[in-house]
């Protein structure tokens, strides 16, 4: 165990190291013609700064109050005793709980497009995993495998909405998509890549059955002693309520099926107050040759309305559950909080460090000559190639950065004029082989931080992690390099619009 723990903080610390270079060869890169703006050595801790501000805004605060309300749900022992209470029928049906498991996780990373919020999962899936006799990575093949499925095929129509969006830039105006653009496409790679990985979590669960019972029988007994009495009954409840509030509230078809939108506008003062928003102005006249504006009116209310939640409402709104999960079992919500904290923190680190690169390409302007520069002078004439190339320069780029998708998303956006020059439904499927190519690129690097903390949860190195799944890589590259290609022949026969 000590070896392993080893290994796991010089593999952790190999990722910040190859992070920090990779950064700095994009220093360089701001050195040469491709850059309008130059980028200095000692600017790498500013970017750094900045990049960190802009994860813990948009993405810490998330993993900080998801993280919370998930320990106060895990140290009652609520779900540790529901699954020791079916523990038996568990066994009994160990690969229908295996597929059960990674298809659960994969529908909430495509619906949800939630990925690093799997890794607090490991304490809770690796004992039944050991208690039903497999090793401890058949863990990571149905949480980090099944995330990986359903980011390769997302569904949810509000996360490729916003994903359109950024890729349109300058032809924004001119592009008519709305989350379910090639929605055909993205059910489909959803259903090939989340069987493919069943299939393969399966076959390898069968070959390493009882590894590890004998050596873990400490591991057995502790999912089987929790009781699964009337207060942790009343933790299910409650965590059941909150977590579907959540996903339901971030979902506009409910909230018009529900009508509660006029409900929203009329709360209370009580219950939600209104506060002024950012200034608007309308232009009314010139004065000479100044614009007059007159101030509009900007009132909103500090909880969105059901049906559209931004991350604020969810957040507080999980957090809320996780409080009154701790009253119910009488546990000490500072030390949930604490706990949540310390888990937190590293995905945070992970995300700042692995979007520097990222950050300093947009700063120097290399994102916007990068595309000209790759792109393939034939390509310009010919759409097939054009499209093959956005999707194999997505798994390249992705695959050497780690875990950001913002390198193949901006190339999208550098192409996006020349795409729309084709035609609308060659620039929306542009945007999904990049997003595609770069989970793929993303799914197996060694600079990928989500990876790594996965793998440190299932005490295991990358290069033993490249040695067990390098076949399942390769069915994954052929079967979407098959999908993309089916997709494109459609496409040019104007058989798919």
């Amino acid at each position: 165990m000590q070896k392993n723990n080893n290994l796991q903080k010089k593999s952790n610390n190999n990722f910040f190291l190859i992070t920090f270079i990779i950064s700095f060869l994009t220093i360089l890169l701001t050195l040469t013609s491709l850059a309008t703006t130059k980028v200095g050595i000692t600017d790498i801790l500013p970017h750094f700064c900045e990049t960190m501000a802009k994860r813990l805004y948009k993405q810490g605060l998330s993993i900080f109050a998801f993280a919370f309300f998930l320990y106060a749900i895990f140290q009652s022992q609520a779900l540790q005793a529901l699954f020791a209470s079916q523990i038996k029928w568990l066994k009994k049906r160990k690969y229908l709980t295996i597929a059960l498991i990674t298809l659960v996780t994969a529908l909430l990373s495509s619906n949800l497009s939630w990925f690093d919020e799997f890794v607090h999962f490991y304490p809770l899936i690796i004992p039944l995993m050991m208690a039903m006799g497999f090793d401890i990575f058949s863990s990571i093949l149905c949480l980090y495998g099944g995330a990986i499925a359903g980011l390769m095929g997302v569904t949810s129509s509000e996360r490729m909405k916003e994903h359109f969006g950024t890729v349109a830039g300058k032809v924004e105006g001119g592009v008519n998509y709305d989350g379910f653009s090639g929605i055909a496409f993205r059910a489909l790679s959803f259903v090939l890549f989340v069987s493919i990985i069943i299939l393969f979590n399966i076959w390898y669960c069968s070959r390493n059955e009882d590894a590890s019972v004998n050596k873990e029988n400490d591991l057995i007994k502790k999912i089987v002693s929790p009781k699964f009495n009337r207060t942790r009954k009343k933790v299910l409840a409650v965590a059941g309520f909150f977590f579907l509030g959540a996903i339901f509230a971030q979902i506009p078809c409910f909230a018009r099926v529900l009508k509660l939108d006029t409900v929203a506008k009329n709360t209370p003062e009580w219950i939600s107050n209104h506060y002024e928003g950012e200034n608007k102005y309308q232009n009314v006249g010139n004065l000479e040759e100044m614009p007059i504006g007159k101030k509009e009116p900007n009132i909103q209310k500090n909880w969105g309305a059901f049906g559209n939640w931004e991350e604020k409402a969810i957040n507080c709104w999980l957090i809320t559950g996780g409080i009154i999960i701790c009253l119910i079992t009488q546990q000490s919500i500072i030390g949930s909080l604490n706990t949540a904290m310390k888990n937190g923190v590293p995905l945070v680190l992970i995300y700042a460090f692995a979007a520097v690169p990222a950050t300093i390409m947009n700063v120097s302007g290399i994102s916007d000559n990068l595309a000209k520069v790759l792109l393939p002078k034939t390509a310009m004439a010919i759409p097939v190639l054009l499209l093959f190339f956005v999707f194999g320069a997505s798994i390249l780029l992705t695959f050497l950065v780690g875990s950001t998708t913002a390198i193949a998303t901006t190339l999208v956006s550098c192409l996006a004029p020349t795409l729309i020059s084709f035609s609308e439904s060659t620039f929306i499927y542009a945007a999904l082989f990049a997003w595609m190519g770069a989970v793929l690129g993303m799914a197996f690097s060694p600079n990928n931080g989500i990876l790594r903390a996965s793998l440190e949860k299932g005490e295991v190195s990358y290069k033993q992690f490249i040695k067990k799944v390098w076949v399942l890589g390769l069915i994954m590259f052929a079967t979407a390099c098959s999908l993309v290609g089916l997709w494109i022949y459609l496409l040019n026969k104007n058989i798919i619009k």
